[in-house]
């Protein structure tokens, strides 16, 4: 029997190395021979470190006590992020024509006109709609047509994160098992930040309004002044939806 922390040969029946005196059935492999394959890639695990813990297939649950998952969103078979900001460009033009007819209302000009007016509102929010459309395809083409996230979830809310278009999935998932494997995380913590391109908090206390698109694996969470949209893959979709489900005020609107 040969020690897998020095290497010297001991007897078969052997409890302990003989050289170093390394306990056999919970001797430490050598330095690189734990590994735990990442999609093609290799990350080492932390000597002594517990194996990560996956609640769902693609979630794990890491050493600081946070899930964290990838998720590489495809901008053309899933165009949720379009429709969202069609929504907000026909918001904003409902409040101006809403206000221009009550100015005209009150002004004196009572409802003359209101049919060329709706006619110039409806024209021009098409134009509008069009060109957010192009310019949609434009970024999904910078974006090599996926928008790249990590989410992060605990007790008290779900971040969304952002992550540059060179960010690999192997790299976003090695990373990951880093902070499931190590018992201190913030410094690789802090590096997931710091090559985030941009991220979004909602507090589960302050949600008002909860809409799931299980077709499409997207949450919507609104808080008054903050919304973001958490994605999930089919499989974790439902483990997702009943952590939210679970941590929100038992008032919040939840549609879906």
């Amino acid at each position: 029997m040969f020690c897998p922390n020095c290497g010297a040969e001991s007897p078969d029946d052997a409890r302990f190395c003989v050289n170093c005196g390394t306990p056999f059935d919970a001797a430490p492999a050598a330095p690189g021979a734990q590994e735990t394959p990442l999609d093609g890639s290799y990350v080492p695990e932390a000597p002594g470190a517990p194996p990560p813990q996956r609640p769902s297939p693609n979630i794990e649950l890491c050493a600081d006590g946070v899930y964290r998952w990838f998720y590489p969103f495809d901008m053309l078979r899933n165009p949720v992020i379009l429709f969202t900001v069609w929504k907000v460009l026909g918001i904003s033009f409902g409040i101006v024509y809403a206000f221009v007819v009550l100015v005209n209302l009150f002004g004196g000009s009572g409802l003359d006109g209101l049919g060329e007016l709706t006619l110039g509102f409806g024209i021009l929010i098409a134009v509008f709609l069009v060109i957010g459309f192009l310019a949609y395809l434009i970024v999904a083409k910078m974006y090599g047509w996926r928008y790249l996230v990590i989410f992060e979830m605990n007790e008290d809310g779900v971040r969304h994160i952002q992550m540059p278009e060179q960010f690999e999935r192997a790299q976003a998932l090695a990373l990951i098992s880093l902070l499931a494997a190590r018992s201190s995380p913030g410094a690789v913590g802090t590096g997931l930040l710091a090559a985030s391109k941009s991220e979004s908090y909602v507090r589960f206390g302050h949600v008002r309004g909860v809409r799931i698109l299980r077709r499409s694996g997207t949450i919507k969470i609104n808080e008054r002044l903050e919304h973001s949209q958490v994605y999930a893959q089919p499989e974790d979709f439902d483990f997702v939806q009943d952590y939210i489900l679970s941590h929100i005020p038992p008032t919040t609107k939840v549609r879906g």
